[in-house]
């Protein structure tokens, strides 16, 4: 825990460690704590980054299996042209008739296309399925490892907690350096 200390707090002789050592002024005071595993598990799922970017990258890929998937159905548009032209002999004639409007021609129409053995279209989607698939089992993945962290941290502490109730109760247990 000393040299830990040190190295928190930049005590270096050169690369070693500072050959100072570390007295505390007063015993640490011990209270009660409430270790629950489940709002532990909860709190770390809540807040690890590589969680949210997992969920970024689940979001991420349902959107894209969304538009492979669109890509695969027929499409069908609304189309609407405007143009002013006029026709003239003479270059003055022609521009007298698009000034003043003469010479416009509308057309509206709908355009309609289908997939007919769309390989690519199916192969796009099949991929963007795996791929949300395969950030799904990350994400499980993912999960277990945090909660397993939690799990040994947990753990680790409890251990703790009993080695220093332990060493309290008996001042004369010295460490070596």
């Amino acid at each position: 825990a000393e040299d830990l200390l040190k190295q928190l707090m930049g005590m270096q002789d050169g690369e070693l460690f500072s050959s100072n050592h570390i007295e505390p002024i007063e015993r640490p005071e011990m209270r009660p704590v409430d270790w629950n595993l489940e709002r532990s598990m909860q709190i770390a799922l809540e807040n690890r980054p590589e969680i949210w970017n997992a969920e970024l990258m689940i979001e991420s890929s349902e959107i894209l299996r969304k538009q492979a998937k669109n890509r695969r159905l027929p499409q069908l548009d609304l189309e609407a042209r405007v143009a002013q032209n006029d026709r003239a002999l003479e270059y003055s004639e022609a521009n007298e008739g698009t000034v003043n409007g003469d010479g416009q021609v509308w057309s509206v129409g709908i355009v309609g296309s289908g997939p007919i053995m769309n390989r690519s279209a199916k192969g796009s989607y099949r991929a963007a399925e795996l791929r949300l698939q395969q950030d799904e089992q990350r994400m499980l993945k993912l999960q277990q490892d945090v909660m397993l962290d939690v799990r040994m941290a947990l753990r680790q502490a409890i251990s703790s907690e009993v080695l220093v109730e332990s060493t309290s109760d008996d001042d004369t247990i010295s460490f070596p350096v």
